[in-house]
């Protein structure tokens, strides 16, 4: 501890390949953000992400992709258990806790919600089963976040701000854990459900190909881009009511990803003031009304099939207590936990954040994203493992990045690709 695994030094000619991304990625990012045009930068980061974590696995060969999914305590192994949505979704929480009748579903599935598990029955009922389409799932959806979080920081806050942060989005330490752990499809199905809802909060005259350029040049001063069309008649919360029926499907759309977030991970719920910010900030209000009713659908279809959601976090929190959290101690993991947080965004995202000023223009994601953080942290139900348990919080918290000075940036980012490849060789972790 604090991270959930073992020192265990491992440097072999597989090394060389993430060092070689590594290299690739000081020299070419910073330029790609920069020149690439916008669609093909989101492309590009989605591509770059996807490719240091799959590096950084196979520092443990080919069979490291898929291996930590296939354990006896990972989704996989209850597959075979599901039969019929109704059956499985009536009947989850009776199998929750040690000692339930008939059986008890393995750890993970038991300490999450019944969507994590259906999304790899899906795969399988689809003919995809196996660790290695699982893997191939949570990769892309976790790389894919990348994309998610420069669409929703560019409505936010402007192109210029968005391609600021993109390199430092695609090579955060965080990918130690995309490539090997079934939280990175927390985080893709989070982050794009934040991203449409940011989408559809724009204002109609908002372009935010143009809209940075309201933004101040110097670092950590920054205004918010709304005079110019968060206030006159584009203003006020009742006159950004109408939207349009565009909007109101990618509301729809934002909200229901969302409210399916909330059947992957119970501490999911607290991405909620990041989704909240992501429409504030553009000071919209109908967005946020029409994503919260697709979201208590969700909520209303799992519940007639069966599930409530609050039984089910009733019971797992018994299934916690049951298991090895009972004996890590609460006040080391209040502080351990941020260590380990730290390490995730890695040292870039940490000054990025202890640089954060009000008037930034990136300010709202990452303020949103520290205060889910530490609600999650004082609960005590997020004692170790935050390194995926957090996952879904990252790229909120490396929006901030685009506020370090832009001369020192390859420095920054070099720093950031030496630590996730210090994790990935001299620790072994448990996924």
């Amino acid at each position: 501890m604090p991270l959930s695994g073992q020192l265990d030094t491992r440097v072999s000619a597989r090394t060389l390949l993430p060092l070689a991304a590594a290299v690739l990625a000081v020299t070419g990012l910073p330029v790609a953000a920069r020149r690439l045009p916008w669609r093909v930068l989101l492309v590009v980061s989605v591509a770059a992400s996807a490719a240091w974590a799959v590096s950084l696995a196979l520092v443990d060969g080919g069979a490291a992709l898929g291996r930590p999914i296939a354990t006896n305590a990972e989704y996989l192994a209850d597959v075979p258990r599901v039969h019929g949505l109704h059956a499985f979704l009536s009947g989850f929480t009776g199998h929750i806790t040690v000692g339930s009748p008939g059986f008890a579903w393995v750890t993970h599935v038991s300490g999450h919600p019944p969507g994590a598990l259906l999304a790899f029955v899906g795969l399988d009922r689809l003919g995809l089963g196996g660790p290695g389409w699982a893997a191939a799932l949570c990769i892309g959806a976790g790389a894919s976040a990348a994309a998610a979080a420069l669409i929703t920081l560019r409505v936010i806050a402007g192109e210029s701000t968005a391609r600021r942060a993109a390199p430092f989005l695609a090579t955060a330490p965080a990918a130690v854990w995309i490539a090997t752990s079934a939280d990175a499809l927390f985080l893709g199905v989070s982050a794009w459900g934040i991203a449409l809802l940011a989408l559809a909060a724009r204002p109609a005259a908002h372009n935010p190909a143009t809209s940075g350029k309201t933004l101040d040049s110097a670092p950590g001063k920054q205004r918010l881009p709304g005079k110019r069309w968060m206030g006159g008649r584009m203003g006020g919360w009742m006159g950004e009511w109408r939207g349009g029926w565009g909007a109101d499907v990618l509301a729809v759309a934002g909200g229901g990803l969302l409210g399916l977030t909330l059947f992957l991970s119970y501490g999911l719920v607290l991405l909620a003031p990041i989704a909240v910010a992501v429409v504030i900030a553009q000071k919209r209000i109908r967005p946020l009304v029409v994503g919260a009713v697709a979201v208590a659908a969700v909520a209303a279809a799992f519940a007639g099939l069966g599930f409530w959601w609050l039984d089910g976090l009733s019971r797992t929190r018994i299934r916690y207590q049951q298991g090895s959290a009972s004996a890590r101690p609460y006040l080391y993991f209040l502080f351990a936990d941020l260590a380990v947080l730290g390490l995730t965004i890695g040292p870039a995202g940490v000054a990025a954040v202890a640089w954060l000023r009000r008037r930034t223009a990136a300010f709202w994601l990452p303020a949103a994203a520290l205060a889910g953080i530490l609600l999650a942290d004082v609960s005590g139900l997020s004692k170790s493992e935050v390194e995926r348990i957090w996952l879904p919080f990252t790229p909120w918290l490396l929006a901030a990045t685009a506020a370090l000075p832009q001369r020192h940036q390859r420095w920054w980012l070099a720093a950031q690709l030496t630590t996730g490849l210090a994790v990935q060789t001299f620790i072994r972790t448990n996924w």
